[in-house]
């Protein structure tokens, strides 16, 4: 889990468009600066990268499935820029769908609002002759900094599991000095002490703050929206 020397697992996860999978891991990378390849299995240009990867794009974790870049993919990207040289747990997960509202991304155990999404693999093969690498095999993505606890599932997890994974837990995150916590970590850590161990008189109030904003957001997903021309 020091620097990362990239790994080579040969003829691994092979997974179709039509496959369920999470990936689940442990980063510190050491910049937030262009693209940086967590895990891949894909071919290159020549081969309009078809197969799919997990990266960290100018800082923001993303999960890609190409067929064809860039007209038949599918890509999304969490809204949140990683903090260089701090611990982060990243999870996506995948249904199986062809639809990138099928992706999911965690992060310390949260879902990502989405900061980018492209939604276009209706038809299509992403599985390839390419071996599973970890920090390496998409060109001129290596990993910088370090890889931990990488774990590979062929089933989608519910949040509730990503947030029993090893390490992921309250009491793993209190282990991580200061200086290795990031903000969504110090956060996470806040909001477990406001949900379950504060006074009541703090308790009770931040419960009700939760559910308040939940029902906001829900309220926003269902409001509808249209096109509207401007008149000339």
């Amino acid at each position: 889990s020091s620097d990362v020397c990239s790994s080579d697992l040969g003829d691994r996860f092979n997974f179709s468009a039509d496959d369920c999978f999470s990936i689940s891991v442990w980063l510190r990378p050491s910049t937030k600066q262009g693209r940086l390849s967590i895990v891949s299995r894909m071919l290159d240009g020549d081969d309009f990268f078809r197969g799919y990867t997990v990266q960290i794009v100018n800082g923001r974790p993303s999960l890609f499935l190409v067929n064809r870049f860039p007209d038949r993919m599918l890509q999304m990207e969490g809204e949140t820029v990683l903090e260089p040289n701090q611990w982060h747990h990243l999870a996506v997960t995948y249904d199986g769908s062809r639809k990138a509202d099928g992706i999911k991304i965690y992060l310390n155990g949260d879902l990502e609002q989405q900061a980018t999404k492209i939604d276009a693999l209706s038809e299509g093969e992403i599985t390839n002759g390419q071996p599973f690498w970890i920090g390496n095999g998409h060109p001129g993505a290596k990993f910088k900094g370090a890889i931990d606890e990488l774990r590979v599932f062929t089933r989608v997890l519910t949040e509730e599991e990503i947030g029993k994974l090893p390490g992921v837990a309250i009491e793993s995150l209190l282990l991580l000095a200061d200086s290795e916590r990031s903000e969504e970590i110090d956060q996470r850590i806040e909001s477990h002490y406001l949900e379950h161990h504060a006074p009541e008189q703090w308790r009770t109030p931040f419960q009700l703050a939760r559910r308040l904003k939940a029902q906001v957001k829900a309220e926003q997903a269902a409001i509808p929206t249209v096109m509207v021309m401007q008149e000339q």
